[in-house]
Formats: structure tokens, sequence, C-alpha cells
């Protein structure tokens, strides 16, 4: 007769069930841990892939300031064909009807779904708005500038001199001297905007110009000269052209003059948070000037409330305040050959009159013009 002992049949018993329940709930718990970090890992990569997407987006807009060609940037995006900003991602993809349209911007990254470039990680439809972009898809909003304003987009400068192939300015042939340049006009078409030098040379499109890549053209007696510029957001392009004959020094078929004015190079300073300017210039002609003008020309459109010539005030208004292109006259100031003197354009504030908040010219190319023809041009550091 087979038996078994007590002791052996102890040993074969189950588990209890305080013991099945303690596994359930490590279980229950170990799960519960496991969940919470693939929770978390996959909310991550959708916070990226929507950072990434809305990268691209701003790219489609206003282009990749990356690539580049000969050291010239070649891409603007939407803004760089069109002139202005899109109405809507849509038309990233489809032409609103403007003949200057030159995309897709953009393409979607999955075929079964076209408009997923509109959408974020979540699935919810991107909100876009002057110049910012936003996920709110998270629950938190997420947000992607594409430009500081829109103004730095549209109210750029382009600056520059015209001599001939002495190097002398056109003097009283200026008049005859005209500079254009050409850039889509917002609306699907193309606009020119024209210029004639002063008498030193320098003309100035003086934030009108929106970014992108224009050809710009001088014209003097049927023969014309073409460059290509590229202005990026925020502003000031240079293009200077020199005329490969001897149009305007003496026997050159014009005046000349021109003035004798000089920056002092490395002077160009700024000072309370770029709210005030100073440069250095030299008179090294040989002979005493006579000034009796100056007028500064720059981008973005900020405004200044003081102009100084060598502790003289020259300009004081904050109603309104000086804004790029204003001449300002002064009774005559003689500066001496072989003298330095400071020009100050101080207190700069982001309105023409009234309150508002600080201007700030770091980094801000300048053209300064003075009346016996001189134009100096520097860029804040």
């Amino acid at each position: 007769m087979l038996y078994r002992s007590k002791q052996g049949l102890e040993n074969e018993r189950g588990f209890s069930l305080i013991e099945v329940v303690l596994v359930v709930l490590i279980m229950g718990i170990l799960t519960s841990i496991a969940a919470q970090k693939w929770s978390g890992a996959l909310e991550q990569s959708r916070f990226e892939a929507t950072r990434a997407e809305m990268d691209r987006l701003a790219q489609a807009i206003v282009g990749n300031p990356n690539l580049m060609t000969n050291g010239m940037r070649t891409d603007f995006g939407y803004f760089g064909d069109v002139g202005a900003l899109p109405p809507s991602l849509d038309a990233l993809v489809a032409n609103p009807g403007l003949g200057t349209w030159n995309g897709p911007y953009i393409q979607s990254d999955f075929n079964q779904n076209p408009n997923d470039y509109k959408q974020d990680a979540w699935g919810t439809l991107y909100t876009y708005a002057g110049v910012t972009l936003t996920s709110n898809g998270s629950g938190t909003a997420v947000t992607k500038q594409i430009a500081g304003a829109v103004s730095n987009l549209t109210q750029n400068s382009i600056l520059g001199s015209v001599t001939d192939g002495l190097d002398s300015p056109p003097g009283d042939s200026a008049a005859s001297v005209a500079v254009a340049v050409r850039y889509p006009d917002g609306a699907g078409g193309a606009t020119t905007a024209t210029v004639n030098p002063n008498a030193g040379g320098s003309y100035a499109f003086s934030a009108t110009v929106p970014v992108g890549n224009h050809p710009v053209t001088l014209t003097y007696r049927g023969d014309t000269l073409t460059r290509y510029v590229s202005v990026l957001p925020r502003s000031s392009a240079f293009v200077n052209f020199r005329m490969p004959s001897n149009l305007w020094s003496a026997g050159g078929g014009g005046s000349g003059g021109g003035g004798g004015l000089t920056y002092v190079s490395g002077s160009a300073a700024s000072s309370n948070a770029g709210r005030n300017v100073s440069v250095d210039v030299a008179n090294n002609s040989g002979a005493t000037i006579l000034i009796t003008s100056i007028a500064a020309s720059y981008a973005p459109a900020i405004y200044y409330e003081t102009v100084g010539i060598d502790g003289n005030t020259v300009f004081a208004s904050t109603n309104p305040r000086g804004q790029s292109g204003d001449t300002q006259t002064f009774p005559a100031i003689n500066i001496n050959n072989g003298a330095v003197v400071t020009v100050e354009l101080t207190t700069f504030k982001l309105c023409i009159s009234g309150g508002c908040g600080n201007g700030d010219a770091q980094g801000v190319s300048f053209t300064l013009d003075f009346s016996d023809g001189s134009s100096v041009m520097f860029t804040v550091p």
C-alpha cells in the first residue's frame, strides 16, 4: 500500500493566497513603472518630432540660413520668392495664385496623410499667426519664432557708393546716375525702386527692402552694371559700384567732388545698451571742410533724439525723433585739415514720438552723408 508522509505532503503544497497576491502586486508595480517610462519616452519623442517639424516649417517660410553658394545665402523660402509671409500653412504646398510663388516649400512625411505637415505629433493642427508658430497638442504651448518681428523681414536697407574708374564720385553728374533694386512686391508681382546717389556717390534704399536675393542695377548714360545682393533680416546690405572708365575725375566728363571726411577705423562704438552711437571722422583732404548738414541712413526702424558733432548738439527733438534718411541742417561747422571729430547719435527709441521702448543700434550698419559730399560707412559693434 502506497502512502506519503505528512512531511512529503507539506513539501509539495502550492502557493498560499498571500504569496499569489504579493506576486501580482509586484508585477503590477513593475508594469506601472515600465508603462510610465514608456509613456514618458513616447511623449519626449513627440516633443522632439514636433520641434523638428516646426523648424522645417520655419525654414519653408523664411529659408534656411545655412544654405550658401560662394558665400552668398541662397535660400529665403516662401518669403524670398513672394516678399510677404504666407497667408496660411497651406500656401507652402499649394500656390495661392501668386506669380512669383515657386513651391512647394515643404513635403508631408506620409503620403497617406498629405496634411501631416500642418499637424504636430499629437495630431493637433498648428496655430500660425504672424511670425509665430504654435503647437498645442501636448496641452502645453510649444512655440517657434519665425522672426523677431515682421519688420525684420520687410524693412531692410541697401546702402552703397558709386565711383568711376579712378574712384571719383559723380559730383554734379549724380542726377544722371540711377541705382535701382527689384524685389517681389508681396502680391505675386515685382516692384522696382530707384534712387540717385548724392554728389559724394552714396545712395541708400532705407528700411524698404524685403529679405531675399535681389538684383541692384546702376545706369549712367546708357551703361549698365548689375550686382546681386543677399538682404538678410534686420540688416543693411552694401553694394558698391565702380564704373570701368574715367567719368567724373578731372577731365573725365564730370565735376567730381565728394568731400574729404573719412571714417577712423575702429572708432565706431555704442553705449547704454545700444541706445547711443558714436564714431570718429577725420579730415585729411588738405584743406578746411565746412559742413552744414548730416543725414544718417540705417536699418532697422529705430529713432534718435539727438545728434552731436564734436560736442555741439546739431539736432534735438523727441516729437518727432530723427529717423533713417532724415537730413539735419545746422549753422556751418569748420573741420580743419588733419582734425578728427566725433559724431554722436543718441537716445534711440522704438517709436518716432511719444513713449515707447529703447532702441538698440548694436550690430547696425550706418552711412553718414555730410553736406560737403563725404560719406562715411561703419557698423556698430
